[in-house]
């Protein structure tokens, strides 16, 4: 009896309760979609009549990895799913559970279905922070339906998660809403009467909802909360008009959303100088660039993508720790966060102007270029399984374990891609490579 009370219990245990809004809660929170037909969104997955979308509707989800950046609609999804199914809906957040958590709540799930042929939804928001011992308990009871997983993260679930648990789930990608998304979801918000601010009459004019929408950076939760910030300020319990100014929209509105688009030049302009100046040696320059970045509101993750790029391509062997050194600190990054992630940050970005500098490594094209333009047969003493192959010449049988024999095929025979720089550990490099070109000119005298 006492399992029996505290399954109906357990069964009534749903994350998004979506029946109840309140004029207290946030205007981004009042306007949630409640059906995939108001889910704004350019992913054709879940375009009207899709296979996912008949799948939510019908409730025949399987599990699903959703990931995208902040105010995509990860956690809307979820509750829009919610809606759909009869499925009983737990929520868990991957950043504060433990593996006992993740255990108490599959065993739950698991008597439920047996007493009650229900089924369990469980949302896990932060999917990437899972440990891996927590993701293995996950798979067999995601393998036998006996839940069903929804997981939400920013991070690209292909290299935070394992490849058991991809196999077994949809990967669905949710990409920044785009301005004209924006607009409409602000236009949505301005006209609802129920959930927005449909029992006024704003009054803004489309220049000024079009730089909220702008300065959003592709993420709604953002952007209604301009909106409200801007009505909020101008309403008159007296009166149903609520006029909203340029100026009010650009009070609310930061300078670094302002000045900073990330899809146009300005933003192209500062990664382009902080490069320059990184490639330059210029610590300084370097320094303040990022920072311009930074404060203009600018994805740290992004900054590290570049500085290992540039780790590669613009110092590569010329010091082969640079780029240990920038992945190192971009994990530590990862686990504090800002604002103490500055220091990771400014310590990758100093280093990379520091240090030596050589390009060497973008022979890589020229290599690419040739083996992309002809067909080329591999030289018969390093086939494998073939009578040729008595003729190669094993290098450890020999002394300094190097001998001279021709790898490159016939048709470009003495090809040159590589250029050992001069600089750094490269120059120790260049040291041994034109050791053994002496040593192949002395074999030829």
């Amino acid at each position: 009896m006492r399992d029996a009370v505290a399954c109906c219990d357990l069964m009534k245990e749903n994350l998004f309760d979506n029946n109840k809004t309140s004029a207290l809660e946030p205007l981004a929170s009042r306007m949630r979609p409640k059906t995939l037909d108001e889910f704004v969104t350019s992913v054709k997955e879940l375009k009207k009549d899709s296979y996912l979308y008949r799948c939510i509707k019908e409730d025949m989800l399987t599990s699903l990895i959703v990931y995208g950046p902040p105010g995509c609609g990860k956690t809307t999804l979820a509750n829009i799913i919610s809606c759909y199914s009869a499925s009983r809906f737990i929520s868990l957040n991957a950043a504060v559970i433990t593996l006992v958590n993740v255990k108490t709540k599959l065993e739950e799930a698991q008597r439920i279905l047996s007493l009650y042929s229900k089924r369990t939804i469980l949302f896990i928001d932060e999917v990437h922070r899972l440990n891996r011992l927590s993701q293995d308990v996950l798979l067999p009871y995601v393998e036998s339906g006996i839940v069903v997983l929804i997981g939400a993260t920013t991070e690209n679930p292909y290299f935070t998660l394992s490849n058991a648990l991809i196999s077994r789930s949809r990967i669905l990608e949710l990409k920044p809403l785009r301005d004209d998304d924006i607009l409409l979801i602000l236009k949505r918000a301005i006209e609802d009467k129920e959930r927005g601010y449909g029992n006024y009459n704003i009054i803004i004019d489309e220049k000024s909802l079009s730089l909220i929408a702008n300065s959003s950076q592709g993420d709604a939760r953002i952007a209604l909360n301009l909106l409200e910030n801007c009505v909020t300020i101008n309403i008159n319990p007296s009166s149903s008009e609520v006029i909203v100014e340029r100026q009010i929209v650009e009070k609310y509105i930061s300078k670094r959303t302002l000045l900073y688009d990330k899809n146009a030049d300005y933003h192209y302009d500062n990664i382009s100088a902080f490069i320059k100046s990184v490639r330059g040696s210029d610590p300084d320059a370097a320094l303040l660039y990022m920072f311009v970045m930074l404060e203009r509101g600018e994805d740290p993750l992004f900054i590290f993508r570049r500085m290992l790029i540039l780790a590669a391509e613009d110092i590569g062997l010329a010091d082969p720790n640079a780029i240990t050194v920038v992945n190192s600190c971009k994990e530590a990054f990862e686990s504090v966060g800002m604002p103490e992630g500055e220091y990771h940050l400014s310590m990758a970005a100093l280093y990379l102007s520091l240090t030596h500098k050589s390009s060497s490594v973008s022979c890589f094209h020229e290599a690419k270029r040739m083996a992309q333009s002809a067909n080329f047969s591999v030289p018969l003493h390093l086939r494998n399984k073939n009578p040729g192959a008595k003729n190669y010449k094993y290098p450890h049988a020999f002394p300094n374990h190097y001998v001279e024999q021709q790898y490159l095929p016939d048709s470009i025979k003495g090809a040159k891609f590589y250029e050992p720089g001069e600089l750094g550990f490269e120059k120790k490099l260049k040291e041994i490579y034109n050791w053994r070109k002496g040593m192949n000119n002395n074999e030829k005298t």
